[in-house]
């Protein structure tokens, strides 16, 4: 008996497909051969040498998978049903694609040239460094030729070296500063330098000003200074309130600066002293002296209403307290009496000030009083 599987669309069909003795015009079955008498010894496990890429178990044809007629076939790398996914890009199985990766070429490299900068003492600046480096000895680095500008500010306190390269001393405020000429405003405070550069000193204000030029001054800012307010030129000196001014300006009076001091608020023009509370104002104008509401002894309340006697308190605090708790405004507490006897009144539209006529008992209003 010859067998082989025949091929329709690519699948082998080998349950039906067996042909017997190389005769392609019939084929057969498992069970058709196995029924055939000359065939009847063959088992299953015999017929399975003559299926072509299947098992035959039970007469059916199994895929790699153990599916009966199933698809899954094994794949070139050998995997079953792998679809050739292990497959790289070079067409290796398991491989990483690096077979047929283009080659690449390392971009050569250069050597800076060495710069005068790379050298930080005198001999190799002076031997080694390309041409065009020169020491400078000051700052003690290596530069080229022309190209280096001193940071003047990194020099201040430094007065030797600031000078050396190339910048200005202020020996006022011992900076370095830039090597532009100088001008009279950096000469403040310094009355020599200030005239030997030609410029005018103002001594009362020992500031430097430009030849011709307007001296601005701050006159306010003598307020207190009789003597170099009279002195400086353009202000004028208010006695009354120790002001300085400019000319053509005026002084501002504020009254109320002067609370407290009798002597001063007489002085200044338009402003009113009262020996009663002891406060300065502005002639004309009603001034209410501050207070803030509290409890205050007095000798006796009147125009009182609605007044409720108490028991059972014991100190004149606890009094007040049970007048602020139902928001009365007057108290009067009996010292001596063993009921703790304390009077409210609702309201008390008057008092009398001082203290209580009658040493047993003590008054209180609660009112605005003044510090």
């Amino acid at each position: 008996m010859t067998e082989e599987c025949n091929f329709d669309d690519g699948d082998c069909d080998c349950q039906s497909e067996i042909i017997i003795d190389g005769d392609h015009s019939v084929t057969y079955t498992c069970d058709e051969i196995r029924a055939m008498s000359e065939h009847a010894h063959h088992t299953c496990g015999d017929l399975e040498y003559f299926v072509y890429a299947g098992v035959c178990d039970g007469c059916e044809c199994l895929d790699c998978m153990g599916v009966s007629h199933g698809s899954a076939e094994v794949d070139f790398c050998g995997v079953c049903d792998g679809n050739n996914s292990d497959m790289d890009e070079c067409g290796e199985c398991f491989g990483d694609g690096s077979s047929c990766a283009p080659t690449t070429t390392a971009e050569p490299t250069t050597t800076e040239a060495p710069a005068c900068t790379d050298f930080t003492s005198k001999k190799p600046c002076k031997k080694e460094a390309p041409d065009g480096c020169v020491w400078n000895k000051h700052i003690g680095i290596c530069h080229p030729d022309g190209e280096w500008e001193p940071n003047c500010p990194d020099y201040h306190g430094e007065k030797k070296i600031c000078k050396k390269v190339g910048c200005t001393w202020n020996k006022t405020t011992n900076e370095c500063m830039p090597p532009e000429p100088p001008v009279c405003s950096d000469y403040h405070g310094d009355k020599a330098m200030c005239n030997k550069s030609g410029c005018d000193w103002n001594k009362h204000v020992e500031m430097c000003y430009e030849q011709g030029a307007e001296q601005e001054v701050d006159c306010p800012s003598f307020n207190g200074d009789k003597s170099t307010c009279t002195k400086i030129g353009g202000c004028l000196w208010d006695k009354h309130s120790s002001t300085c001014y400019p000319e053509g300006g005026s002084v501002e009076v504020v009254c109320s600066d002067h609370h407290g001091d009798k002597s001063m608020c007489k002085k200044v023009g338009g402003c009113v002293w009262d020996k009663f509370t002891e406060l300065c104002s502005t002639e004309g104008e009603v001034v209410e002296p501050e207070c803030f509401d509290m409890w205050a002894e007095v000798a006796e309340l009147q125009k009182t209403d609605g007044k409720i006697k108490h028991k059972g308190i014991f100190s004149t605090d606890d009094c007040i307290a049970k007048a602020d708790e139902i928001g009365a405004q007057g108290i009067i507490y009996d010292l001596v009496s063993s009921k703790g006897l304390c009077y409210t009144f609702a309201t008390a539209g008057q008092f009398v000030g001082g203290v209580s006529p009658d040493a047993d008992e003590v008054i209180y209003i609660f009112t605005c009083v003044a510090e």
